[in-house]
């Protein structure tokens, strides 16, 4: 029904019904609303669908404060198979509010498959402006979940198509830190307290990856006096 639903955890009551998603694609066939997530201090919260449509809302009053646009992660094939896929699969909050990061896949040669680059688009959503686009063929596929570090400096994204990949990024360049490939497309992955280990799930397999986040070089030391 394309409809995002807010519960209160405790009582079970329905606190608001989030309307804004449109049902049918450009294309007329039915859309679909695959992310939303919740602000870190969980006064905000994004949801995102088939065509690539953003909308930020306020989670104690259900009120819609902006919409952001990712078409790019939206395909229609009106040739082969009349067909469309894609779509926003992934949503997350910077640590500050700040930024929203949308993770999918890009424009797509064959929709019989996956073979498509992973794709991340960073928004500064109060001011409606894209800070980063970042387009992926090294690892292909559907990016499935992205999560901020809690200092705000990077984010990683993970999918894939056959196979997969966790990708690490440096939030203010947008560049890319690290990667890793790992033997399944992975659908979840959570990191530990210590932000050094992500545990991942995804087909047939579970899979670690184990890192060390360098912090970014500073400016050099001041020489000392002489003397």
């Amino acid at each position: 029904d394309m409809l995002c639903k807010v519960w209160d955890a405790t009582s079970g009551n329905l606190l608001h019904t989030l309307v804004e998603h449109k049902p049918m694609t450009p294309h007329h066939f039915p859309s679909m609303l695959y992310a939303v997530a919740f602000s870190a201090d969980g006064q905000l919260l994004a949801t995102g669908d088939k065509v690539g449509h953003v909308a930020v809302w306020e989670a104690a009053s259900g009120k819609k404060l902006a919409e952001l646009e990712a078409p790019v992660m939206y395909t229609w094939d009106p040739k082969q198979r009349r067909h469309s896929i894609g779509g926003i699969r992934s949503v997350a909050f910077s640590p500050d509010n700040r930024l929203i990061a949308v993770g999918g896949i890009g424009t797509i040669g064959n929709i019989d498959h996956l073979d498509g680059p992973s794709r991340v688009e960073i928004f500064d959503w109060q001011a409606g402006k894209r800070v980063h686009e970042i387009s992926d063929t090294k690892f292909k596929g559907l990016v499935e979940q992205i999560a901020f570090a809690r200092d705000g400096n990077w984010f990683v994204c993970a999918g894939g198509d056959n196979g997969g990949f966790a990708s690490f990024y440096d939030v203010q360049t947008g560049k890319v830190v690290h990667q890793d490939k790992l033997p399944m497309h992975l659908h979840k992955f959570v990191l530990n307290a210590e932000q050094n280990t992500l545990y991942a799930a995804g087909h047939e397999h579970i899979a670690t990856v184990e890192f060390k986040a360098t912090p970014p070089a500073g400016p050099p030391a001041p020489a000392l006096p002489e003397g």
